[in-house]
């Protein structure tokens, strides 16, 4: 009875501790901060009226917090929450003074907060994701069932994760096992994955069923992917490939595009200095034709594809740089909605490291591809079950997560493609650490 009364009090304490922690978290950020796709989205919420150039999932959530409150507010204080629910989770799931301490510095790490605040898709994912591990996490280790709160949370949080990114679905492949393997823990392997495949094909029958209900304008964003493509197997072979239906726009110059080509990203010619009107919204046939020209240029020539993708897949990992990297996010751009962020002395601490020293190596791609690809290697040190098995999940899913962006990366400036790497692989080193945490405790005979 003492002894559960005393876990109580720490549970407590650890609680008010993970609510200050939002409080300034919340304080320090207020109200978010945003660029122009976060003011995009904002403008979908407020009409209602969608388009596909970013999931439509995360701009009908804010849709529906503006019945509450009309503003970023909540859909800023949504994110945080995700943060530190999950380390709420993360700090009660071993009670010693060293984990603890692991636990809440996570939180305060200058890849953490760097876009802890920012309002994007990929921050709704990234910590959507962590909360539902750490939650996943604590069942395991407790050897407990989870509550149907937390079953439906730690659903909705791996779906909604998906939802708001969807070219991020073979990072949650594992993630589905995890909560598979937790939810129904007496089921065997094979049913795992058959529930493992039942959890994807739900996701996705989410994200159509919000599509529906949305009804997103059909602006065909994978059109820019299409034309840089197509342009990097031209500056490679001097073939043209663009079909004729381009053609029709009188901005559309091919000399212009060959001129200013870069393999790290078509921004430059998309949206450029010249007012050309190089990205206008193409019809089902344009996009048809396009589509298949991008197919036909692969087809002829693969070399030129695969180096022009590789070319551009070093500047994404910032091995070769274009421009100064955007690795983190405090201010918000000048906007029509009232929309300001004012001066905090809380975000001038949070955010002294990313500010002060945005070419630390952390802070580059590169490092988290090859801190991912070492932990894979420390699997097999790993002796704890569920330790193990979560620390397998998320290494897998920082991979599986990064794998296609070879193919699909269109521009190589953001550090936040890369925010889920962040967050995953420190995880899974606080588990590594756990680990061996735990076979000290087993030795002392304490939990």
């Amino acid at each position: 009875m003492q002894l559960s009364k005393q876990s109580n009090i720490i549970r407590l304490v650890l609680g008010i501790i993970c609510l200050a922690g939002l409080y300034l978290n919340y304080r320090a950020y207020s109200p978010g901060f945003i660029n122009s796709d976060g003011f995009d989205q904002y403008q979908q919420a407020l009409t209602g009226i969608y388009d596909d150039w970013h999931p439509p999932a995360m701009a009908v959530l804010w849709h529906f917090f503006i019945y509450i409150y009309n503003g970023s507010n909540l859909i800023l204080l949504t994110q945080l929450g995700f943060l530190w629910l999950g380390i709420f989770y993360l700090s009660i799931t071993f009670r010693n003074w060293w984990w603890y301490c692991l636990v809440f510095l996570f939180p305060l790490l200058p890849f953490v907060q760097n876009f802890a605040g920012y309002i994007m898709k990929d921050m709704h994912m990234a910590l959507g994701w962590f909360c539902a591990v750490c939650i996943l996490f604590h069942a395991m280790i407790s050897k407990r069932k989870l509550f149907w709160g937390e079953v439906l949370l730690s659903f909705f949080l791996i779906a909604y994760g998906t939802w708001v990114r969807i070219n991020a679905l073979p990072g949650v492949f594992t993630l589905c096992f995890l909560w598979c393997y937790v939810v129904f823990a007496n089921a065997s392997r094979r049913k795992h994955y058959l529930y493992t495949i039942a959890f994807i094909v739900t996701i996705l029958l989410g994200q159509k069923v919000i599509s529906i209900y949305a009804n997103p304008l059909k602006h065909y964003s994978e059109n820019k992917l299409f034309q840089h493509d197509i342009t990097g197997v031209y500056v490679r072979t001097g073939e043209s490939f663009y079909p004729k239906e381009l053609f029709a726009n009188p901005d559309y110059d091919t000399a212009y595009i060959r001129k200013h080509y870069h393999p790290g990203t078509f921004d430059m010619i998309w949206w450029n200095e010249d007012h050309l009107k190089i990205n206008v919204i193409p019809d089902e046939s344009t996009i048809t034709a396009v589509r298949q020209a991008w197919i036909d240029a692969i087809m002829k020539h693969p070399g030129a594809y695969l180096a022009h993708r590789w070319d551009g897949f070093l500047y994404y990992m910032r091995v070769k740089t274009r421009v100064p990297p955007g690795v983190y996010a405090d201010f918000v751009i000048p906007n029509d909605f009232g929309i300001v962020s004012k001066h905090s002395r809380i975000r001038d601490v949070l955010m002294y490291l990313p500010r002060h020293w945005p070419n630390a190596v952390y802070l580059t791609p590169v490092f988290w591809m090859v801190f991912n690809l070492l932990l894979l290697a420390f699997v097999r040190i790993i002796k704890a079950r569920p330790v193990k098995k979560v620390f397998k999940v998320l290494v897998l899913s920082s991979t599986l997560f990064q794998l296609p962006s070879f193919f699909i990366f269109q521009v190589d400036d953001p550090f936040r493609y890369f925010y889920w790497n962040c967050i995953a692989c420190t995880l899974a080193a606080m588990l590594f650490a756990a680990d061996n945490l735990m076979k000290r405790m087993v030795h002392a005979g304490g939990r």
